[in-house]
């Protein structure tokens, strides 16, 4: 038997050790148990439901398991091999792990490493990428995500579930088409917002930091598939979300005397000591000439995830982060499957401005990008 791991509310538990049965005609079984080290405990009430992966757009449906006596499998009727199977359960402190299922008994039962997993991820992820970066906004592939977008929305999955929807923000021109795929295929500005809330939360970043060019070819690639549309409507949308500053560079926006010192000892200042010394460690790769955008007093080294995410985010809206990085490859871009932890790091300097009630996050960002258009660095 196939056993999913039940958790509590925001407490997820890694699937080491299942176990896999196949019935007499070769169909996968799932049970359902507690993740209890003491006593499992089988779980009979759950409806569960399977989404299939890696196939044709007409089979990207949601399926429900078959039950009997609390053992699940798919129907007999499905071709598919390759699945995430979740729960519809309404009691979210004991909820089923979206997991990832093959009917293909090789490709579980087969032991992987855990560097050898990671690798064939990134390469299914670079795979999709590829796939979205050739197509139209109308093509096969973008119409595939938006499925398993609304899949995700409808049955509240997490968007990390699928490494099709991981793909789309995997880069600034992806994100920036991402951004405006959903302006024309959410049916509401409500939904919009909340589409794309959920995503920047679930995986990591913010649709804002695109570079002006990334969301410049966006809008160009809504042209080519189209020809003349009105964008205005639109665009309209796309400023419900985002600042129109950061969408489209204008001089007007950025060009302004902001007080850097005055500005920093403000920040400091609302943050108190207590936030500062818990501020996190892990921060943006920057060139030392970068660094010097904002510097940091030496006393308060723990300050510097408040001034090089700023700083990382004005070189990424300006094409240049990437231009920085050292040629040995030993780093990359913050748009990087791997640097989730960094970005992560760079929403939570925005978050604290917020809760702070400080326009540092914003200011640092035009003070740098006010600085790269004048070619003072």
């Amino acid at each position: 038997t196939f056993f999913f791991q039940a958790y509590n509310a925001r407490l997820k538990y890694r699937n080491n050790d299942n176990i896999l049965d196949y019935s007499e005609d070769n169909r996968l079984l799932i049970q359902v148990i507690k993740n209890d080290q003491t006593k499992p405990k089988v779980y009979l009430n759950y409806n569960l439901f399977a989404i299939p992966l890696n196939c044709q757009m007409s089979n990207i449906e949601v399926i429900e398991l078959e039950k009997n006596e609390g053992v699940y499998s798919l129907p007999n009727k499905i071709s598919d091999s390759e699945f995430i199977v979740f729960d519809n359960a309404q009691d979210i402190t004991c909820k089923i792990l979206p997991t990832y299922v093959s009917t293909i008994q090789d490709n579980i039962i087969v032991p992987l490493e855990f560097s050898i997993l990671k690798a064939k991820k990134e390469k299914r992820i670079n795979d999709f990428a590829e796939g979205l970066a050739k197509g139209e906004i109308n093509g096969l592939e973008w119409h595939k995500l938006n499925k398993y977008i609304k899949v995700c929305i409808e049955h509240h999955l997490p968007f990390s579930a699928f490494d099709n929807i991981r793909a789309s923000c995997s880069s600034s021109d992806l994100t920036a088409k991402l951004y405006f795929f959903l302006i024309c295929y959410t049916e509401s500005n409500d939904q919009f917002i909340k589409a794309c809330e959920k995503i920047e939360e679930e995986l990591g970043f913010k649709f804002h930091w695109c570079s002006f060019n990334s969301f410049e070819s966006a809008i160009n690639w809504l042209y080519d598939t189209w020809g003349n549309i009105d964008i205005g409507p639109i665009f309209e949308k796309a400023v419900l979300y985002i600042e129109r500053k950061y969408l489209i560079y204008d001089e007007r926006d950025w060009k302004s005397t902001i007080h850097l010192n005055v500005e920093l000892s403000n920040m400091r200042f609302l943050l108190k000591e207590a936030i500062i010394n818990e501020l996190p460690s892990t921060i943006p790769w920057l060139d030392e000439k970068r660094k010097a955008i904002i510097p940091i007093p030496n006393d308060i080294p723990k300050l510097k995830i408040m001034a090089r995410g700023p700083i990382a985010i004005g070189l990424t809206k300006c094409n240049i982060y990437s231009d920085d990085l050292p040629l040995n490859g030993n780093k990359s871009e913050i748009w990087n499957i791997n640097n989730n932890e960094v970005r992560r790091n760079i929403m939570y300097c925005q978050q604290i401005c917020q809760q702070i009630d400080s326009k540092w996050y914003d200011l640092a960002i035009k003070y740098t990008i006010n600085k790269l258009k004048q070619h003072e660095l």
